[in-house]
């Protein structure tokens, strides 16, 4: 929607016919709602840096927290079901890229906090407990496992639905990378979003008597 030409007769289409009223938001946008969800303080270390990454089905937000607050954020054309449709431009790629090794050069070291339903799968696929962090090792091992499967087998092995037997394989990929470019083991898995931050959102407004 947010980058379909014709998202905004979309969106009068849907208000017409259903009474709903959506509105469309920009990645940055996104990036804030998700920040103000609060509650990532009992997993951050004040004396240390991280990077908050939710990856979605068509971009991927990210948060640069440091001493608990935001510091920077920035978004990517780089979601899951644009990689699985090859619909992710390589200059995009480069972007997320250098923009994360740059973060690295000056607030390293950096841990990373996930988010998303694909981050939540794979942390219940790896055993892990409520509040146990993920490695780097262990989800590299996952994605060459399922990358070898074919997409029946990631269904039949792992009880995958058909969607996230798709999309789970290209957001490993993104968790890997950022990972790997700030060089670090520990992934946090808060179990914290987008949504959180919506309600948090509407709540705040209508708390200040501003309508919903």
């Amino acid at each position: 929607m947010r980058d379909a030409a014709n998202g905004p007769k979309i969106v009068e289409e849907i208000a017409q016919t259903c009474g709903l009223k959506i509105e469309i938001i920009s990645g940055c946008e996104e990036a804030d709602m998700i920040y103000q969800a609060g509650g990532l303080e009992t997993v951050m270390d004040k004396n240390r840096n991280y990077l908050y990454i939710d990856v979605g089905g068509g971009s991927t937000e990210i948060i640069l927290y440091g001493d608990k607050h935001k510091v920077n954020s920035n978004s990517f054309q780089l979601g899951t079901v644009r990689l699985l449709a090859n619909q992710v431009d390589k200059k995009e790629w480069e972007r997320f890229k250098e923009w994360i090794a740059a973060i690295y050069e000056e607030h390293a070291p950096l841990g990373i906090i996930a988010s998303g339903g694909n981050i939540n799968k794979i942390h219940k696929l790896l055993g892990k407990r409520e509040g146990e962090q993920l490695n780097y090792p262990e989800i590299k091992i996952l994605y060459d496992t399922l990358k070898n499967m074919t997409f029946e087998e990631r269904i039949l092995n792992y009880k995958l639905n058909p969607y996230r037997a798709d999309v789970i394989i290209p957001a490993l990929k993104i968790y890997l990378t950022a990972a790997r470019l700030c060089k670090t083991n520990e992934i946090h898995v808060p179990k914290l979003g987008l949504a959180d931050g919506i309600v948090h959102h509407l709540y705040m407004q209508s708390k200040s008597g501003n309508p919903v």
